[in-house]
Parts: structure tokens; sequence; C-alpha cells
């Protein structure tokens, strides 16, 4: 996700901030709060901070019950 062309472009047209929030949007639908990933994202570790989102107990929570 994080090499291809589209992600590329817009990361190329977009604030870190903006990055992250599109980042959260995607994995828990809602906004971040604040957030340690931002660092990451404003270091350019884009594929670092997704997988340390989806490997959080924020994303293991927004998963439905069964």
């Amino acid at each position: 996700m994080t090499r291809s062309r589209e992600f590329n472009e817009i990361r190329s047209q977009s604030q870190p901030a903006d990055l992250l929030e599109a980042f959260y949007a995607g994995i828990l639908e809602r906004t971040p709060d604040a957030s340690d990933y931002l660092r990451e994202v404003s270091r350019g570790r884009h594929a670092e901070a997704s997988m340390n989102l989806i490997q959080s107990g924020k994303f293991e929570t927004s998963l439905p019950s069964r």
C-alpha cells in the first residue's frame, strides 16, 4: 500500500498529520487522538506507522465482537 503510486502522490501533497488522519479513518474508522504515530509518519515511516496501528489494542477494540 505505502509503495503504490497513488499513495506516493497523496503523500507528496499531504502533511504528516493529514496522512495520520487518513490512516486512522481507514483502519479504525475514526479521527486520531494524540498519538506517537505522528512521529513515525513525520519521519516517512508510513508502513511502520500503519502496521503499529493495526497491531495496537485500538485496532483490536475496533473489531466487531464475536
